[in-house]
């Protein structure tokens, strides 16, 4: 009750950064606290919101999202020639018949504002601080 839903309304880059904002004034609140389990909650809708933005993912995709792959990739998105962060999907999607592994290269921070490597980076090192380097990603 008194929930408004607005189903396949889009998201303008605008409201996604205010999102992204509030979500940024959380995490310090999180860091202060010392409060892991909200550190990892506001990570993943983070890098969920951000990263699933910019690669144009549907919600269902993102689970689609693989961890360890995503981390073997990660050092040499940063290293290369045009940095670039890396999210790795596995599966079928879009049409793609069989088991498929897609890379998607996002930029690092979009020149709108989209902080892509920023929330990636704060999931996969709460991941790496747990001893967690496999599975899904969210």
């Amino acid at each position: 009750m008194g929930d408004i839903h607005l189903l396949d309304k889009a998201l303008t880059i605008d409201e996604l950064l205010a999102f992204l904002h509030v979500l940024d004034g959380c995490w310090v609140e999180a860091i202060e606290a010392n409060d892991f389990k909200l550190q990892f909650e506001l990570a993943t809708i983070g890098t969920m919101a951000a990263c699933g933005f910019s690669a144009g993912l549907q919600g269902e995709e993102l689970g689609h999202s693989c961890l360890a792959f995503t981390l073997n990739h990660t050092e040499a998105g940063s290293e290369h020639r045009k940095p670039h962060v890396v999210l790795v999907l596995m599966g079928r999607r879009k049409g793609v018949v069989g088991r498929k592994w897609h890379h998607m290269a996002l930029a690092p921070c979009s020149e709108s504002g989209i902080n892509n490597q920023k929330w990636l980076y704060r999931l996969l090192s709460l991941y790496l601080e747990r001893g967690i380097t496999g599975g899904p990603l969210f």
